[in-house]
C-alpha cells in the first residue's frame, strides 16, 4: 500500500482525502506495492493453501475497490475498511504459507501508516489493534513460542503502531494548521487587493468628477456631471437635493435610478443630518430620515452639503446589504464615499457661488441688484445689432427719481437707499425677462426694451409710475414717513429716434430732461431724430 507525498497536504480538517485527485492513478502504486509486499511474504518455502491464497487475492481486490469508493466524499467513512481488508489479505497469505515468513512485521505496518495519513485518530487505533491481532495470529499458527516472547512482540507492535499513528497525526495537524494560516493570509491578501482596486476605481471617478466640474459654467451642466459620477459609486440609488431659498425646501436635482424630478421637495427639518449639521446614517436600531419612503428597508446615509457652515443641499444614498460581500465593510465604505463626494460637491458649489458673486459684482449694482452702466452699454450695442438685422423696433427708457436729493437731506441716506431699492424692485417685477433694467448712475435708471414699440413702452412706463406711487418707505418709529417717489421718464425708439445705441441713448436722455423741466412725474417721447 502506498500514499503519495502530495496527498499529505491535500487533506481536509477532518483528515479525509479531499476530492479532486485522479483515483485510478492513485490506485496503481497502492496495488503494485501491495502485490509486491504480499509476494515477498509468499516467497519463503513452506506449505501453501490455494484456498487461503485465493481469499488473500479477493481481499486484496476488495481493498482496491474500497479505496476507489472511499475517494467519494459521501463515502469517506469507508476508508477505515481499506487497511483492515489489506491486513486480512496479508494474514490469509501468511496462513497459506504456513506462518513461517520473514518481514511480516514491516509489511503489516504499511496499512497502519496509510491509516494514519488518511483517517481519523480513533480509526487509526482500530487499524493498530487489527495489526496487533494479525501479528498475534501469525505467532500462534503454526510456530510455538513462549508467552513472554509473544507478549513482548505484541506489545512492541502495539507501541510502534501507536507511535506511528500519533506522530503522523501530529504531522497532519501541523500541516492543517499551516494550511489554515495560509488560507487566512490568502483571504486577507484578496481583501486587500479588492479594497485597493475599489479605492483606485473611486479615485479615478473622483478625478473625472473634478475635471468635469472644472469645465462647467452652468449649474445644470454640473448636476449632469455629478449624477454620472455618483451613479458609478452608489449603484443602489440616491439623490442630490439643493435648498431653494424662496420656498425654503430641498429640491431634487439628481436622483437615481429615479429620473430627475421624480421626488417631491421636502423641508430641511425632515432630514436628521441637516438638523444636526453632520452626516447621519440610518441603521435598524436608529430612526430613518423623514424624506425617505416608509416602505424603504435599505440602510441610508445622508451627507449635508455645507458652504461656510451653512446648509445648501443634501446628498443621500442607499447602502446595499453586505451579506454577499464579505470581503470588506460595505456600509463603512459607502459612508466614506458619501463624505468624499459630498465634500467635493460642496467645494464646487462654493466655488461656483463665488464665481457668480464676482460676476455679479462686475455687471450689477450692489445696492439695487440691477445691471450697471458698463453692462448696459455692452447690451445696448448687441441688441441694436440684432434689431438692425431683424428690422425690429427697440425702445430705451431713461428714468429719474424726482427730487431725490430731498430724501437724502430730509430723512438720511438710509432712506434714500431704501427708495432706490424699492424703485428697482418694482422695475424687476414689471418688465419682461428679456428687458434689461440698469442703474446708470445716482438716481437715474435705464431700461432697454428689445422688440418693443413706443406705444408698448409708454404703457409700461405708465404702469411703472403707478406702482412706484404706491411705494411705502419704512422709517424708524416716531419719524414722519416720506412721500412716495415719482418718476420722470423719457422714451426713444429705434429706428424712429436713431439707428445706433449712442444716438438712441442721447434721445431718451434728452426726453427725460424735458420731462423734468416741464413739471416732473411725466412721460415724454423723444420728438426728433438725433443723428443717424
Amino acid at each position: 500500500m502506498a500514499v503519495r507525498t502530495a496527498d499529505v497536504a491535500d487533506v481536509d480538517f477532518k483528515g479525509v482525502v479531499k476530492r479532486g485527485g485522479h483515483v485510478p492513478a492513485r490506485v496503481v502504486p497502492f496495488a503494485v506495492l501491495a502485490i509486491a509486499a504480499e509476494a515477498s511474504v509468499a516467497l519463503p518455502p513452506g506449505p501453501t493453501s490455494d484456498r487461503d491464497v485465493f481469499f488473500s487475492v479477493v481481499l486484496l481486490g476488495l481493498s482496491a475497490v474500497l479505496y476507489i469508493v472511499a475517494a467519494r466524499p459521501r463515502f469517506h467513512r469507508v476508508a477505515v475498511a481499506i487497511p483492515l481488508s489489506y491486513i486480512a489479505s496479508v494474514l490469509m497469505l501468511v496462513l497459506g504459507s504456513g506462518g513461517s515468513t520473514t518481514g511480516i512485521g514491516l509489511i503489516i505496518l504499511l496499512p497502519v501508516i496509510w491509516a494514519a495519513l488518511n483517517v481519523e485518530l480513533i480509526e487509526s487505533l482500530i487499524v493498530v489493534i487489527a495489526m496487533v491481532s494479525a501479528e498475534w495470529v501469525t505467532t500462534v499458527t503454526p510456530i510455538a513460542v513462549t508467552n513472554t516472547i509473544r507478549a513482548r512482540r505484541e506489545l512492541s507492535f502495539l507501541l510502534i503502531g501507536i507511535l506511528i499513528v500519533v506522530s503522523i497525526h501530529e504531522l497532519r495537524s501541523r500541516i492543517q494548521r499551516s494550511n489554515l494560516v495560509r488560507d487566512v493570509h490568502n483571504e486577507e491578501l484578496s481583501v486587500t487587493i479588492l479594497e485597493l482596486s475599489e479605492q483606485t476605481r473611486i479615485a479615478a471617478v473622483l478625478d473625472d468628477l473634478v475635471d468635469g466640474l472644472s469645465f462647467c459654467n452652468v449649474v445644470e451642466e454640473a448636476y449632469e456631471v455629478i449624477e454620472f459620477a455618483v451613479r458609478q459609486i452608489f449603484v443602489d440609488g440616491g439623490s442630490i437635493n439643493v435648498l431653494n431659498r424662496s420656498s425654503e425646501n430641498l429640491e431634487t436635482k439628481c436622483a437615481w435610478p429615479v429620473p430627475r424630478g421624480g421626488e417631491s421637495p421636502f423641508p430641511p427639518s425632515s432630514c436628521i443630518a441637516i438638523v444636526n449639521g453632520q452626516p447621519y446614517g440610518s441603521q435598524p436600531a436608529l430612526p430613518r430620515c423623514g424624506h425617505f419612503p416608509k416602505s424603504l428597508t435599505a440602510a441610508t446615509q445622508c451627507h449635508p452639503l455645507l458652504i461656510n457652515q451653512e446648509v445648501v443641499g443634501l446628498l443621500s444614498v442607499l447602502i446595499p446589504d453586505d451579506s454577499e460581500k464579505k470581503y470588506f465593510d460595505v456600509v463603512e465604505q459607502y459612508r466614506r464615499y458619501a463624505r468624499l463626494i459630498g465634500d467635493q460637491i460642496s467645494i464646487w458649489l462654493s466655488n461656483f457661488r463665488l464665481r457668480e458673486s464676482l460676476k455679479n459684482l462686475s455687471i450689477r449694482d450692489p445696492l439695487t441688484n440691477l445691471f450697471n452702466r458698463r453692462f448696459m452699454i455692452e447690451t445696448l450695442h448687441r441688441e441694436m445689432t440684432i434689431t438692425t438685422r431683424s428690422h425690429d423696433e427697440i425702445s430705451i427708457m431713461q428714468i429719474d427719481i424726482d427730487n431725490f436729493k430731498e430724501f437724502n437731506d430730509s430723512f438720511g441716506h438710509d432712506v434714500g437707499d431704501a427708495v432706490l431699492v424699492a424703485v428697482a424692485d418694482v422695475m424687476l417685477s414689471v418688465f419682461r425677462e428679456s428687458d434689461v433694467p440698469c442703474r446708470s448712475g445716482g438716481e437715474e435708471f435705464t431700461l432697454i426694451l428689445p422688440r418693443c414699440s413706443w406705444e408698448i413702452a409708454n404703457l409700461r412706463a405708465i404702469e411703472l409710475q403707478a406702482l412706484v406711487a404706491t411705494i411705502v418707505i419704512e422709517v424708524p418709529e416716531n419719524q414722519v414717513k416720506p412721500r412716495a417717489p415719482t418718476l420722470s421718464i423719457g422714451i426713444a425708439t429705434s429706428p424712429e429716434h436713431g439707428m445706433t445705441g449712442d444716438v438712441l441713448l442721447r434721445a431718451a436722455d434728452a426726453a427725460m430732461y424735458c420731462a423734468k423741466a416741464t413739471g416732473r412725474n411725466r412721460i415724454v417721447r423723444a420728438s426728433v431724430t438725433v443723428g443717424a
